[in-house]
């Protein structure tokens, strides 16, 4: 039967072409043996690679290493923003760490090491270092108060819950009326009122059948309400004639007392027919609602409630209180009102990540009566993570956001709980797009889901705002980044702009030393069965302050009124340390930057981020070029950033002026860009990657900012055997150049990123005839 083979997508082309040219510069030391297409739309792409281990160091391995080994590795449909698999067809590895099911090779501790940004060079080489440490026999295994009336709570039957408001109607009337609320069981000896109703209301409620009044039928009953026109004395009576003569004083004599007790025992025992649980029991309840005392802050035509129970001592001339605990939104004060948490109230969240930071945030989420909140995870609780993350020993082997979900449901019913055991990246990346939310929380600390994010919120400056949050490795320092609408960006430029920060500021050293280290770390793999076991040290304690202070301190920032104009912030990103024995208290420090200057990349689909000193720079070199040159000579240089694949951005950082050697008239410019390639290696030494050679800009002054011939000619000679490279040229028409180099606007620019050729390989069509069918135009 002949295997039926779907096209490859767009991510499986980019790995398979990252393998060609890795292939290709290695001489020899790897090589592409055999392709095998995807089997289905979401199907893999499976490439089997040839290495040579014939130069690895022997050692004391129980695995002996041919002289070359094959690997076959599966792409994913979504790569890079999910990441390989590598397998292979023996069993000799099985027994060794890091071997799972005795032929796949966990290259990755956890999900979130997998970077989509480096793609197929990190993939190779942790293989080709896994295969050293085989050989060598090295490789490691796994407000303000009040007091209402006083009830005498000894035997109360339970609690009643109220937390709806009086309808209108019923708030407005000053004078003594009856009502009544529709009350229902909700276990564990607690009730809730549901409905309020006036008494033609209660009238069509008791007379309505059971199935067509609302609530679980055995559960739901009606207790009359009496809104007394006056304050009540200090405690109720917990004698019969007593509360009957309080009662008279405020207009309601004995008959009508009468009639009530009656009225709240036939509610009962109808809605049970007497054979309701204990637990769950409708009871026999009349509630009185009295006014405040004129001492009291609170107003309202009832700011009191108390709930008698009717069934119990009345014929023996006793009166029973059940305890009442009133929420009415009217009446209280939220005990977060003065905090920054206020902003949840009536917000709807998405969370992505239940573990160590994001169960405690969506559980802040909750509390701080946020309207909905959506929790996505697609994993399960191991024991281990039991230490740090909010979860019980009986929730082992169930999904994160499940158990989450359930429990918060358990803290404030009135919040919708939505838990989805999904990927992150297939939501984020989804045909079905972000649900419709007011804020986005990252936990995952997953580089994959940051660059999906990012891809997402790049082309949409109206996204809602995003906050992502994440620990360092010995959870001594807590990172919140937040992207608010407008800017454009998501967690990935964020937290890049906070580690260049920390390039040039001795105070956030330790921040990048942990981020992006000088020096490769030697501990290439951690023992932990099953690679799940996290790859940082912390406890329950640390990362529930972190996640308080993270989550407060961008609280505190949604809360302030939204930013206009070009030069505000609209990226932020704050800094928490924890206690030590040096400093007992913690250290918080906030980054804020505007947004960059946004244009598109003309050939790719990528986006060029244009740091605004980058464009000052270059609009003050043309402007001494045209002392020294004259108005119509061009001026160029070099282009210093960082190019993210994954998410498709291309960051231009710091601009140089002409480098040495380079010649500049008025019909052209000649630049020598690989002299000063190499004075820009002590720049991206310093940044660790995030600043380096880039490419090269020039001007077309007067001109339209398009590329010639000769600039496409020159910029594939650039790449011939090297790095993608960027071009930027900056031009426009007569007025609009003059305009700004006057100070107003901005030039007409354009930015094209040119890639190496890879060359034909097999199992595909030459890469130039995969370029045309591409361009399009």
């Amino acid at each position: 039967m002949t295997r039926k083979s779907f096209s490859r997508t767009p991510g499986q082309a980019e790995a398979f072409d990252q393998l060609l040219v890795l292939a290709r510069a290695s001489a020899g030391d790897l090589a592409v043996a055999e392709v095998s297409e995807p089997a289905s739309d979401e199907g893999p792409l499976l490439v089997e690679l040839d290495i040579n281990c014939a130069g690895a160091v022997s050692g004391r391995s129980s695995v002996p290493l041919g002289e070359r080994e094959r690997v076959t590795i599966a792409v994913p449909a979504l790569y890079p923003l999910q990441q390989p698999r590598v397998r292979v067809a023996h069993r000799r590895f099985a027994g060794l760490p890091h071997v799972v099911w005795g032929v796949s090779i966990c290259l990755y501790v956890a999900q979130y090491e997998w970077n989509p940004g480096v793609g197929m060079t990190d993939v190779i080489a942790r293989l080709v270092t896994w295969f050293e440490h085989v050989a060598a026999g090295t490789i490691t295994g796994p407000e303000v108060p009040w007091d209402p009336p006083i009830t005498n709570l000894a035997g109360s039957p339970g609690r009643l819950l109220v937390r709806r408001n009086l309808p209108n109607a019923l708030e407005d009337d000053e004078s003594i009326w009856l009502g009544g609320a529709v009350i229902e069981s909700v276990g564990r000896r607690k009730y809730e009122v549901r409905r309020w109703l006036d008494l033609r209301q209660a009238g069509q409620w008791v007379r309505a059948a059971p199935a067509n009044r609302g609530g679980e039928p055995g559960r739901t009953f009606l207790a009359p309400v009496v809104a007394l026109p006056g304050p009540v004395a200090f405690t109720y009576p917990t004698q019969l004639a007593g509360l009957l003569a309080g009662l008279g004083t405020q207009g309601l004599d004995s008959s009508a007392c009468a009639s009530l007790i009656d009225w709240a025992r036939a509610s009962a025992t109808a809605a049970t027919d007497g054979a309701g649980q204990p637990d769950v029991a409708p009871l026999g309840l009349i509630l009185l609602g009295s006014r405040a005392r004129p001492d009291s802050p609170i107003r309202g035509r009832i700011a009191h409630f108390a709930a008698w129970w009717a069934d119990f001592g009345v014929e023996q001339g006793a009166v029973r209180w059940m305890r009442v605990e009133d929420q009415r939104p009217s009446i209280t004060l939220r005990r977060d009102h003065r905090r920054p948490a206020r902003w949840l109230h009536g917000k709807r969240v998405l969370v992505l990540g239940c573990g160590a930071l994001g169960a405690p945030i969506a559980e802040f989420c909750v509390r701080g009566g946020a309207r909905r909140v959506q929790l996505v995870d697609q994993g399960v609780v191991h024991h281990g993570l039991l230490v740090r993350q909010p979860y019980r020993y009986d929730d082992i082997g169930y999904p994160k956001a499940e158990v989450l979900g359930e429990r918060l449901r358990q803290t404030s019913p009135d919040v919708s709980i939505e838990d989805s055991v999904v990927d992150a990246v297939q939501l984020v990346r989804g045909e079905a797009g972000l649900p419709e939310v007011d804020l986005v929380i990252d936990a995952t600390a997953n580089r994959a889901v940051a660059a999906a994010l990012e891809l997402t919120w790049r082309d949409h400056a109206e996204r809602p705002p995003l906050l992502s949050v994440m620990v360092s490795r010995t959870c001594e320092i807590g990172v919140a980044t937040l992207a608010l609408p407008g800017s454009g960006v998501a967690g990935v430029d964020v937290l890049r702009q906070l580690l260049l920060a920390a390039s040039e500021d001795d105070g956030l050293r330790d921040l990048l030393d942990d981020l992006l280290p000088d020096v490769a770390r030697t501990e290439v793999f951690q023992p932990e069965p099953g690679c799940s076991d996290p790859t940082f040290a912390g406890s329950a304690a640390d990362l529930a302050g972190f996640a308080g202070q993270l989550f407060t301190d961008a609280l505190a920032l949604l809360g302030l009124p939204s930013p206009e104009g070009v030069l505000t912030p609209r990226k932020y990103a704050t800094v928490v340390r924890s206690p030590s024995g040096d400093s007992p208290g913690v250290q918080a420090h906030r980054h804020q930057w505007t947004t960059d200057v946004v244009r598109p990349e003309a050939g790719h689909g990528y986006q060029a981020r244009i740091a605004a000193t980058a464009f000052a720079a270059i609009r003050q070199e043309v402007l001494r070029s045209r002392e020294l040159r004259g108005p119509e000579c061009e001026t160029g240089g070099l282009l210093l950033g960082q190019v993210d694949h994954a998410a498709k951005i291309v960051w231009i950082t710091e601009v140089s002026g002409l480098p040495p050697g380079s010649a500049a008239w008025a019909e052209g410019l000649v630049l020598d860009a690989a002299e000063q390639r190499g004075r820009t290696a002590e720049r991206r030494r310093r940044s660790r990657g995030l600043v380096g050679y880039l490419g090269m800009w020039h001007t077309h002054p007067r001109h339209q900012a398009t590329p010639s011939t000769i600039d496409r000619t020159a910029m594939a000679g650039l790449t011939r055997n090297d790095a993608p490279a960027v071009l930027l040229i900056a031009g426009g028409n007569q007025e609009k150049w003059a305009r700004w180099l006057d100070g107003a606007g901005r030039p007409e620019t354009h930015v094209e990123l040119f890639f190496p050729d890879p060359g034909p390989g097999p199992g595909g069509p030459p890469r130039a005839a995969r370029r045309r069918r591409g361009n399009g135009s």
